[in-house]
């Protein structure tokens, strides 16, 4: 068995977007999802497109660099009132209508683990999509794939989720998805999750091993919550040129049937 080459590895890298047109599939059917853009970042883009009906029941915020700043606001005004407890005094809380099975689990939790209790902030207890800036662990060799189920610890919280990672275009409100997560670089983690305001810790496990045992595979931070963003899966058909002129170009191999010609035609 012959191994690829270094260079392979380099173009792949180097043309991570390049792909060759299936034999046995029609390209008009493999790539029924995908749209002809003449600029990846001018050409227009409308961010409800093609979204299902579910997707509206994603909270959505008009302003949310105002939101937070009322928000957080909110709390600290709070917090000077004489409700709350002062900063290292020993509070008891009383919890009602807890269920016995529940109850009796939360006891023998306590002898053995200490059991937290937070608060949530307006808009926290909501579902939206957040965006957290992240970057690969140095002590994570494995590669980690977009959509790969990880386990997210984001300030108090803990929840399983498979990020979509893309890159972070400050010039275009386009933003191309990434397959996998570079150890270079950061990059953009997006996901279902719950409120949380920035700017938050983030630290992302993976089970690895028989056992199962969790470890640090990338770290960051979140930066945005913002339904509206517009990830892009980019592709690019490959070809071989046979002529070349000033205005057109003969090119085999980028089609393999009339009809798929003639559907990409325009």
């Amino acid at each position: 068995m012959v191994e690829p080459s270094f260079s392979f590895y380099l173009y792949i890298l180097e043309f991570p977007d390049e792909v060759d047109t299936p034999l046995d599939v029609p390209a008009r059917k493999r790539f029924a999802k995908y749209r002809g853009l003449k600029s990846f970042r001018t050409s227009s883009r409308d961010p409800k497109e093609s979204l299902p009906p579910e997707y509206a029941r994603i909270f959505a915020f008009d302003n949310f660099s105002r939101t937070q700043k009322h928000v957080i606001a909110k709390a600290l005004e709070m917090e000077e009132g004489d409700d709350c407890a002062p900063p290292g005094s020993y509070v008891r809380l009383h919890i009602k209508e807890v269920p016995l099975s529940v109850a009796s689990k939360l006891c023998l939790l306590a002898r053995t683990i200490p059991i937290v209790s937070c608060g949530l902030l307006q808009h926290e207890s909501k579902m939206s999509v957040l965006h957290f800036s992240i970057k690969k662990h140095n002590s994570y060799d494995a590669p980690i794939k977009s959509k790969e189920e990880l386990i997210f610890h984001v300030g108090f919280r803990q929840f399983l989720a498979r990020p979509v990672f893309s890159t972070d275009n400050f010039n275009s409100d386009k933003h191309k998805m990434e397959r996998f997560l570079h150890t270079s670089r950061f990059s953009m983690a997006s996901m279902y999750a719950p409120i949380s305001f920035p700017s938050l810790p983030l630290i992302a496990l993976k089970a690895s091993g028989e056992a199962s045992v969790p470890v640090v595979a990338a770290v960051g931070s979140l930066k945005n919550i913002d339904p509206d963003r517009i990830i892009l899966k980019k592709m690019i058909l490959t070809g071989y040129p046979q002529r070349v002129s000033k205005l057109k170009a003969s090119v085999r191999y980028m089609f393999h049937n009339p009809e798929d010609v003639r559907w990409f035609k325009g």
